[in-house]
C-alpha cells in the first residue's frame, strides 16, 4: 500500500488499474485493512461470480489467483484446485458454440 502513494505522487496520475493484483491481496488499496482468510474471500468471490454470471474460465483463474499463496504451501490443496480448473475448462470448452 505504500508504493501506491508514492507513485501517484512520483506520476502524477489521478489514479492506478489493478486486476490480478487485487485478486491476490483485495486490500491493496486500503491502508491497515484487516485481512480476511483466503477460503473467505474465495467464498465471497464465488458469491459475485454467481450473481453475475462469470465464466467458468474466469472463476477457475480467478479461485487459483485468490489461492495461490495457499497452494504453494500445500501440494494437496494445490492437487484439488489443479483438478478443479482442469474440469471447468473442460466444461466451458464443451459448452461453447
Amino acid at each position: 500500500h505504500e508504493d501506491l502513494g508514492r507513485c501517484l505522487e512520483y506520476t502524477g496520475c489521478d489514479g492506478v488499474m489493478s486486476a490480478c493484483g487485487l485478486l491476490a491481496d483485495p486490500s491493496l488499496f486500503i491502508a491497515a485493512a484487516p485481512r480476511a482468510p483466503r477460503a473467505e474471500m474465495c467464498r465471497r468471490y464465488l458469491e459475485y461470480a454467481a450473481r453475475y454470471q462469470a465464466s467458468n474460465g474466469q472463476v477457475g483463474k480467478h479461485v487459483y489467483s485468490i489461492l495461490r499463496s495457499l497452494l504453494r504451501r500445500n501440494k494437496e490443496l494445490s492437487l484439488v484446485v489443479n483438478s478443479f480448473r482442469y474440469e471447468v475448462a473442460l466444461t466451458a470448452e464443451q459448452l461453447a458454440p
